[in-house]
Order: C-alpha cells, then sequence, then structure tokens
C-alpha cells in the first residue's frame, strides 16, 4: 500500500531500530501476511493491511474476530511505548468517510459492526490523525473503484489511516492524503513527526522545569513588586513628617516676627519682610519636593 511516514529531521529524529516482526503472532491471522511491525527508541511502527469482509460480507465473522486480536496486539504494544499503526485499514468510520453512505450500510468496509469495531479501537486510547486536524473535512478519500470514472469524480472512501497512540500526538505535525498522485486505486497518505526521537519522559520533565522557572520568575516579580509599595510608602511617610516640621517652623517665624515688630524701630521691616520672603519661599519648595 502506498503508505509514507515523514519527518522532519529523518537522519537525528530517528534512532536505529531495535529489530522487525512480523504477524501478531496468532497462526490464524499470520497465515495472511498482514502485519509488519518495526520498534523504535521511542516508539512502534506498525503496517497493516485488515482483512476484507468479503462479497456479501461472507468474511464479516471472520473480520470481527481480526478486529478483536489486532487491538488487543496494538494494546499490548502500547502499554510499553507508544505506536504509530499505518495502512489500509478497509472501514470508513463515519458518513464523511466515503462519498455515498446512504447505499453502503450494507456493504463491507461500511457495515455498522465494522464502524462499531474501530470506534472501540479509538475509544481505547488511539487517535485517527487525519481527522485530528481536519475533523469536519468532507469529500477527503483514498480509495477509489476503477469502475465508473469514480476517480475523476472523487465518488471514494477514506480507508487507509495513521492511527496513532493519544499520548504519541504531540509529536504529529501533520497527516495529509496525497489525492492527486496516481498510479493505483488508492492514493498515498502522509504522516509528518516532529522530533521523533525526543524521549517522552525526558521532554515532559523539561517542561516540568520550564513551568517551574516560569513561576520563580513570577514570584520574583510578585516580591518586587511589594517592596516597591514599601519603598513608595516610606517616602510618603518621610514627605509628610517632613510638610509636618516645615509647617511647625513657619508658625514659630511668625510668632517671632511679630514680637520684632512691636518692640524694634521701623527701620527693621524691611529686614522682618525679607525673613517672611524665605520662610515662604522654603515652605513652597518643601510642598514642591513633596509632590514630586
Amino acid at each position: 500500500k502506498n503508505v509514507s511516514l515523514a519527518n522532519s529531521n529523518i537522519s537525528s529524529g530517528i534512532n536505529a531500530e531495535y529489530g522487525v516482526t512480523y504477524g501478531i503472532s496468532i497462526a490464524e491471522h499470520d497465515n495472511e501476511g498482514r502485519v509488519i511491525t518495526a520498534e523504535y527508541e521511542n516508539f512502534y511502527l506498525v503496517n497493516v493491511y485488515v482483512p476484507n469482509s468479503g462479497q456479501k460480507t461472507v468474511r464479516l465473522p471472520y473480520r470481527r474476530e481480526w478486529n478483536t486480536d489486532f487491538l488487543a496486539y496494538c494494546q499490548n504494544l502500547d502499554s510499553k511505548k507508544p505506536l504509530i499503526v499505518a495502512g489500509d485499514l478497509n472501514v470508513a468510520h463515519s458518513e464523511i468517510d466515503l462519498a455515498n453512505p446512504k447505499t453502503n450500510t450494507k456493504n463491507s468496509g461500511f457495515t455498522p459492526e465494522e464502524r462499531e469495531d474501530f470506534t472501540k479501537w479509538l475509544d481505547s486510547g488511539f487517535v485517527d490523525s487525519f481527522r485530528h486536524f481536519y475533523p469536519d473535512k468532507t469529500g477527503a478519500y483514498s480509495f477509489w473503484t476503477y469502475m465508473s470514472n469514480a476517480r475523476a469524480r472523487n465518488i471514494g472512501w477514506r480507508i487507509d489511516y495513521f492511527v496513532v497512540s493519544e499520548r504519541f500526538m504531540g509529536r504529529i505535525a501533520a497527516s495529509e492524503i496525497r489525492e492527486k498522485v496516481l498510479g493505483s486505486d488508492h492514493c498515498p497518505i502522509m504522516l509528518l513527526l516532529a522530533n521523533p526521537g525526543k524521549d517522552l519522559k525526558s521532554e515532559e520533565g523539561a517542561v516540568g522545569g520550564e513551568n517551574k522557572k516560569k513561576d520563580e520568575v513570577e514570584n520574583d516579580r510578585d516580591v518586587e513588586k511589594k517592596d516597591e509599595v514599601v519603598k513608595k510608602n516610606e517616602i510618603e511617610n518621610e514627605a509628610d513628617e517632613k510638610d509636618s516640621t516645615v509647617n511647625n517652623g513657619d508658625e514659630g517665624d511668625k510668632e517671632v516676627e511679630k514680637e520684632n515688630e512691636e518692640n524694634v524701630e521701623p527701620v527693621n521691616d524691611e529686614i522682618s519682610e525679607k525673613k517672611t520672603l524665605k520662610a515662604d519661599t522654603d515652605v513652597n519648595d518643601t510642598d514642591n519636593a513633596v509632590e514630586v
């Protein structure tokens, strides 16, 4: 099948393979050669060709057995590390995943049983990556029958998927259908990984460290703000005390001036007036300083 896996830095992003296995360890299924699993440092890549239920759904009972066993296989892998399942899953999950849902409810690939099994799979901690990015997109198909010029008319089905462990979706940058690529009744689909080689636990720890640093910075800012308020209050208190002292001095000066006016000759009136002006000037200067 035309399935491609891409990432932004393939040389350093994905480490060396840990191994490749074939099948799911159940002879009844493995005789058909439908599953290949490649293990990488931080995830599994499972390529699968799910059995078709056949004409008139004659293989539907077997298909449902397959669905149950394959889900168990995926869950077992997922308990060890995240996985990406890629391939022809032979099911259109929702009505928007095929052009003619009403006329296909009894046909292979869109029976209630097949759709129910796929829903169960997604409810078990996995994500249809295409619908994650395009939840409501219509007319997006990956398969068209060769009959009736279906490809040109876009009468198709979306039955090819990248199903991804939910906790790995943070690494998925894009999930696309390459519908313009010809050469088969299917078209390629593509998954773009972002930094696929990073260790999940290390990254989560780094994020936690960044949050901790952010909290520390915010706490420091709060302390600085409190210090600024305290300093401002101290300055205002000092200014009020100074203003009070100046006013008291002004009243004393006036009393002295009154005594001088009563006990000295008129020639000293000029001197007394200068003293009064000087005192007023000092008061005004002090008031201005407090206002600033």
